[in-house]
């Protein structure tokens, strides 16, 4: 509609008095004056709930200049979301970090280094209708690596049973989920 109208921002009320640069359990006072779309649309899909995604998607394709407010309070600039001002791509910043704490990371130790052992393992997984995330395969040293990956805790954990069905062809190690990493034969 603020496209439609031609507004100068969308004013989007919502429990928060802005866009935070992280948990703001974690650090005090971390909230944002400005920040791009691009940078927004990053932290909203790593976990940043202020937004939804399609909201600031649609607002960067209209480059309608969206400010996140409170609900509670009538006092306060809120935070700005707009499009890139300063094209000074000399300095990087980090605006914010989103962190999920239901994560979990997995390492399989001595995986055989060969084509298609790291589809062998993740293949596994996705048969068992567990989602992976970062993946990370660590240069190879006498035939052999190391395979780590993140997965939601919750979702392995309720998976799991499925997973070591599937897994049984891959290896005899330990399950990770007691051990966190898991160990090829040799």
């Amino acid at each position: 509609m603020a496209a439609a109208l031609k507004a100068d921002e969308c004013q989007i009320y919502t429990d928060v008095d802005g866009v935070y640069t992280t948990d703001p359990r974690v650090v005090r006072k971390p909230q944002l004056d400005t920040i791009t779309f691009e940078e927004m649309l990053e932290m909203a899909s790593l976990g940043s709930k202020v937004l939804q995604i399609r909201s600031v998607e649609f607002a960067g394709k209209y480059k309608v200049k969206l400010r996140v407010l409170s609900s509670f309070q009538d006092e306060g600039e809120g935070t700005l979301i707009t499009v890139e001002e300063d094209k000074n791509m000399e300095q990087p910043i980090i605006s914010g970090i989103a962190f999920n704490r239901d994560e979990a990371k997995l390492t399989m130790l001595g995986v055989p280094d060969k084509p298609g052992i790291a589809y062998q393992i993740l293949g596994a997984i996705a048969d068992a209708n567990i989602d992976v995330d970062v993946i990370i395969q660590n240069v190879g040293h006498d035939g052999m690596t190391d395979l780590s990956f993140t997965v939601n805790r919750g979702e392995f954990a309720r998976r799991l049973p499925s997973w070591k069905t599937s897994r049984s062809s891959l290896t005899r190690a330990k399950s990770p989920a007691t051990t966190r990493s898991a160990r090829f034969p040799r």
